[in-house]
């Protein structure tokens, strides 16, 4: 669990310094509802960088909503089919998006800037349906989550984590 959150934070930060650098993983957090797995991310990320609404993946709508964010939930993955968990995967390899904005003649390209993190509650029927390997995907089992721990200590874990970039480390 320390090495998958310290490199998601790597990772996280990579992505803020270094846009369109290849992140194609996604953190998973596994625990019952109501435990507060989404109000963890957006205490991590900040309520202004972070976003649960990222929709249908496979639509234009899914690039333009991740922009100007930072950390992108999507949230019970284990709803998700087969190809729905493939769709997941592919939108996760992207370094960049391209799409035609609304109201807009010409198709733009924007370097992502955000990582991706998915929650699911542990009654459901699974989301590492890939039987050739699910590499892009790092649960993480979560029991509780000390909330005010995070909020008080984000600042320097962002810190340790620009640190780790800085001096080259792989995520």
């Amino acid at each position: 669990s320390r090495t998958v959150g310290r490199k998601f934070l790597v990772s996280a930060v990579a992505r803020a310094l270094n846009p369109g650098c290849k992140v194609d993983t996604m953190l998973i957090l596994e625990g019952k509802q109501s435990l507060g797995k989404s109000t963890l991310a957006r205490s991590l990320f900040g309520a202004e960088f972070f976003s649960d609404q990222v929709g249908d993946v496979t639509s234009k709508d899914s690039a333009e909503r991740i922009q100007g964010t930072w950390g992108v939930e999507i949230p019970e993955m284990d709803k998700f089919t087969r190809p729905e968990a493939n769709a997941v995967k592919g939108f996760l390899s992207h370094c960049d998006d391209r799409y035609r904005p609304a109201y807009a003649r010409n198709t733009v390209r924007r370097l992502r800037r955000c990582v991706f993190f998915g929650t699911i509650n542990p009654e459901g029927t699974g989301y590492l349906k890939d039987t050739t390997g699910n590499r892009r995907f790092w649960p993480v089992a979560v029991a509780s989550l000390d909330l005010v721990g995070i909020a008080t200590d984000r600042d320097q874990l962002w810190a340790e984590a620009v640190v780790a970039f800085r001096a080259g480390e792989q995520w």
